[in-house]
């Protein structure tokens, strides 16, 4: 495969997860990598004579990234050589993945179409996440006095969703997606409090910065970020990986799939467990806030007997 081909699903987590595999496994691994499409219809047989190693080590290898079998394997490899149809990079030009989609499907198939890219982003992205590293978050979460959320674009934004959900926990959080405002939110912070970082590319320079200082600052730095090479990881206490982000934002119309999705999947799911920590708190506050809100809420329209919404007569 060429070098311009971008490697997607069971390429991309076996680039990510190689230096975890077990010596034969990784060999597997690296034969995949550089030979896949010979690989989506090699035999097993074969697959052990170019990697020297034997059956059980490919079953292991494959039962390790999730497949039940060796056949399931290859299936969702061929799959993922498939699709990247849409996705080659010459030189600088990039096929857009959108101008495809409107000129050749109908509404119903493009809806399901995106339905199934949302679906292989929330599998990617549980995929990648580090069970480990997970915990490790929610305990910085949990003793810190204070927590900054910052993030610039579609991930900064999505960092809005994550604030409301922070604040049921109880530990004071801000947000911000403007650049300007990072120091300002970063500074009152002290050595044991969190900065949040969010930036589903990895490469947005002004959440690196905002990154970088609250590192200097003595704070704890949690990163969700697809990009395990990015320098944000050079800054952080823990890096939570997503599934991938796609190649040119501008090029895919479902960031929702791709940027927000994987963002809010890692975000939520950290509120929730340290929400957990607290369940009597967060609870008693629910009840106060469930309380306080009941004269704002509008009782639900019961049908009429004529089958419309309406108030029975």
């Amino acid at each position: 495969m060429s070098s311009a081909m971008l490697k997607t699903g069971v390429l991309i987590q076996m680039e990510r997860r190689l230096s975890e595999l077990p010596s034969r496994q990784a060999a597997v691994a690296r034969f995949v990598l550089k030979n896949p499409q010979e690989a989506k219809s090699i035999s097993l047989q074969a697959l052990c004579g170019e990697c020297k190693t034997s059956e059980p080590v490919v079953f292991a290898f494959c039962k390790r990234l999730g497949f039940g079998s060796f056949r399931a394997f290859k299936t969702a490899l061929a799959e993922d050589l498939g699709a990247q149809r849409f996705r080659t990079v010459t030189g600088a030009s990039l096929e857009i993945v959108d101008a495809e989609y409107h000129r050749r499907m109908k509404p119903e198939a493009l809806f399901a179409l995106m339905a199934e890219s949302y679906r292989r982003s929330i599998e990617d992205t549980c995929a990648n996440i580090n069970g480990t590293a997970f915990d490790k978050a929610v305990e910085y979460l949990d003793k810190a006095k204070r927590i900054a959320i910052i993030g610039v674009g579609v991930s900064g934004n999505v960092g809005f969703v994550a604030l409301q959900n922070f604040i049921r926990t109880g530990t004071p959080v801000t947000w911000t997606n403007d650049p300007n405002l990072n120091f300002t939110h970063l500074a009152p912070l002290k050595p044991g409090d969190v900065c949040l970082a969010l930036s589903q590319s990895g490469n947005q320079l002004d959440t690196i910065q905002g990154v970088a200082f609250a590192r200097q600052r003595g704070l704890r730095v949690i990163t969700v970020t697809s990009d395990h090479n990015s320098q944000m990881v050079e800054h952080s206490d823990v890096v939570l990986l997503t599934g991938s982000a796609p190649t040119a934002a501008t090029t895919h119309l479902s960031i929702g799939a791709e940027i927000a999705l994987p963002i809010l999947i890692v975000t939520d799911a950290l509120a929730v467990a340290l929400g957990a920590r607290r369940s009597k708190d967060v609870q008693d506050r629910s009840a106060i806030t469930h309380e306080a809100m009941k004269p704002r809420t509008v009782p639900p329209r019961r049908r009429g007997s004529n089958g419309k919404n309406g108030v029975q007569a």
